[in-house]
C-alpha cells in the first residue's frame, strides 16, 4: 500500500527502526503493522503505527513540538523555574536608543538610534544568582548574590547549557570555547540585546519612554537600586553623595522593589 508520511516541522522518519530520511516520505509498504517515528533534535519524538492498504493511500501527518513546548503543554515546570529563574513575557514595540545632544550627562558616543522589534521575548525578572550559576559549573554555592566576574563567553555558555537542559536549540554557536555566530531562529536562552535592554529599562509598561529606569528625574529616588553610594565610599573613589542603599557591595537579587516592568535591578547592583 502507498503511504505518505509528513510532519511540521521537517523531521527524520524512521520505519521499523530504519531511517528513510527527512519528511515528507512517500513509499509503498506491505499491508502489515509498521512502527513509525518522527525524530528531530530538540523536539519530542512522536511514535505512530500504520497498516497500509492496497485500496487507498495511508496519510500520517503530525505536528511535532519542541521538548520545551511539550513539557509546557503537559503542565510540567521548566528547568529554569525549578532553579528559581522567574520569566516575564514582553512584546517590545519601539525604542529610541542613545541620548539627545542637549541631554544632561550625555556622552559623545550616545547617538540617537530608533529601533523597532518584531519578536516577543521572555526575560528573567532577576539577575542570575551565584547559586543558579553554580549549578551550571557543578558547584555548591547557596548565595543569592548576583553572579559577576565572569566573561561574556561564560555567560553565553550558561545560556546554551540552560537551552540544552530545556530541550531547546542553542542560540550561540560555539566551538572550542570560541564564538562562531548565532542561530537567529533559535528560541533558546540568550542575553538581551542592547536595544532590548534599553526598551525594558525605559519603555516597558510606560505610557512614554523615560530617561532612567525610575523616570525622568535626575535626582535618584530613595532605595531604588544598589548603586555606588555612601556605604561604599571606603573602597570606591567615586560614589553618590547623600545616597545610601545599605549595600557597600553587591546586594542579593530582588533586594529592591521592582520597576514599572516588574523587573529587579535594571538600575544597579552589578555594573
Amino acid at each position: 500500500g502507498k503511504v505518505v508520511l509528513e510532519s511540521t516541522p521537517t523531521a527524520e522518519v524512521i520505519v521499523n527502526g530504519k531511517s528513510l530520511g527527512q519528511s515528507p516520505v512517500i513509499a509503498n509498504f506491505p499491508a502489515i503493522v509498521h512502527k513509525v517515528q518522527f525524530k528531530k533534535l530538540g523536539y519530542r519524538t512522536i511514535d505512530k503505527q500504520m497498516t497500509p492498504s492496497a485500496k487507498s493511500a495511508t496519510l500520517i501527518d503530525v505536528n511535532i513540538l519542541t521538548e520545551y513546548a511539550a513539557r509546557r503543554q503537559e503542565g510540567k515546570p521548566t528547568v529554569a523555574s525549578k532553579m528559581g529563574i522567574e520569566m516575564a513575557n514582553f512584546k517590545p514595540d519601539k525604542v529610541t536608543m542613545g541620548s539627545k545632544t542637549n541631554e544632561r550627562g550625555r556622552r559623545r558616543n550616545e547617538f540617537v538610534i530608533n529601533v523597532e522589534f518584531t519578536r516577543e521575548i521572555a526575560v528573567s525578572r532577576h539577575e542570575i544568582s551565584e547559586r543558579q550559576y553554580a549549578q551550571f559549573r557543578s558547584g555548591q554555592s547557596k548565595s543569592d548574590l548576583p553572579v559577576s566576574d565572569i566573561s561574556w563567553i561564560e555567560a553565553v555558555e550558561f545560556c546554551n547549557w540552560l537551552s540544552v537542559k530545556e530541550g531547546l536549540p542553542v542560540f550561540y554557536q560555539l566551538s572550542g570555547g570560541r564564538y562562531q555566530g548565532v542561530n537567529a531562529q533559535s528560541k533558546g536562552y540568550r542575553l538581551p540585546t542592547e536595544a532590548e535592554w534599553e526598551w525594558l529599562a525605559r519603555r516597558a509598561k510606560r505610557a512614554v519612554e523615560t530617561k532612567y529606569v525610575w523616570g525622568n528625574s535626575d535626582r535618584i529616588p530613595k532605595e531604588v537600586a544598589n548603586l555606588g553610594d555612601e556605604s561604599g565610599k571606603v573602597q570606591n573613589v567615586f560614589f553618590l553623595k547623600g545616597y545610601d542603599d545599605s549595600h557597600p557591595g553587591k546586594a542579593p537579587v530582588g533586594s529592591f522593589k521592582v520597576d514599572r516592568a516588574g523587573l529587579h535591578d535594571l538600575a544597579g547592583n552589578v555594573s
